[in-house]
């Protein structure tokens, strides 16, 4: 039986917690495994993003996902943005579980960044409660967005 480009890099890597960018010609091969993923992100995001506003954003927003194994244990949609006097990759959107693996990627993370130019990783809409999971981040704004249509 012949295996996929995702498959082959997946048996690679060894056993424990490692992160992956999966490019836009990647998706067609790891679309199945990570959409249920980022199907119940979408539901958790009271609408601001949707599957097809990601698929259609591929090329503005890195997909990455932390794996264990041959398992995609969380996905995460990530975006760069240019601020006054330096980067930051956002990440956007997150699901998925062993939320108690995430921090073994931060090296792997901070690389893919500063590979952008970034001087920071930030997660806009975290929930406060993954500050248990990530404590080592620091807590650098609170309270709500607020939005009203026009």
């Amino acid at each position: 039986m012949e295996t996929s480009s995702t498959e082959q890099l997946l048996s690679e890597h060894a056993p424990g917690a490692f992160l992956i960018h999966i490019e836009p010609q990647m998706m067609p091969q790891a679309w199945p495994v990570i959409e249920p993923i980022l199907a119940k992100a979408c539901a958790e995001s009271a609408g601001e993003f949707t599957l097809n506003r990601i698929l259609q954003s591929l090329e503005h927003w890195p997909i990455l996902a932390i794996v264990r194994g041959d398992r995609v244990q969380a996905v995460m949609v990530t975006c760069l943005t240019r601020e006054e006097n330096r980067m930051v990759l956002d990440c956007l959107l997150a699901s998925g579980d062993g939320a108690s693996d995430w921090p073994l990627v931060d090296e792997e993370f901070d690389a893919f960044a500063r590979g952008f130019g970034c001087a920071a990783v930030r997660i806009p809409f975290a929930r406060k409660g993954w500050l248990k999971v990530l404590p080592h981040w620091l807590l650098v704004a609170t309270g709500y967005g607020l939005e009203r249509e026009i």
